[in-house]
């Protein structure tokens, strides 16, 4: 229920602030909601309108808190491999 209610506030900021796209971290994954114009409300999305060739999957295998340096490093050569094949 914490984090419901966490989501809720966030929600709630995003809209306040017209913010067009939202990405929680949960669980080790993400999760992407999209502001649904006619509704004034979020929606759950697979994949980011604005980036939507940014593997989100491969992105959260590198998502180490404790060993954010090296994981970020990781991250942008595993990008440039993807970007080679």
């Amino acid at each position: 229920l914490g984090s419901s209610l966490a989501h809720y506030g966030l929600f709630f900021l995003a809209l306040t602030l017209g913010v067009k796209e939202v990405w929680f971290w949960q669980d080790n994954r993400f999760s992407l909601y999209r502001l649904n114009d006619s509704s004034s409300d979020y929606d759950s999305i697979e994949q980011s309108t604005f980036f939507p060739d940014l593997d989100f999957t491969l992105l959260a295998t590198y998502i180490q808190p404790e060993a954010e340096p090296q994981a970020v490093r990781a991250f942008l050569q595993a990008l440039r491999q993807q970007g080679s094949n």
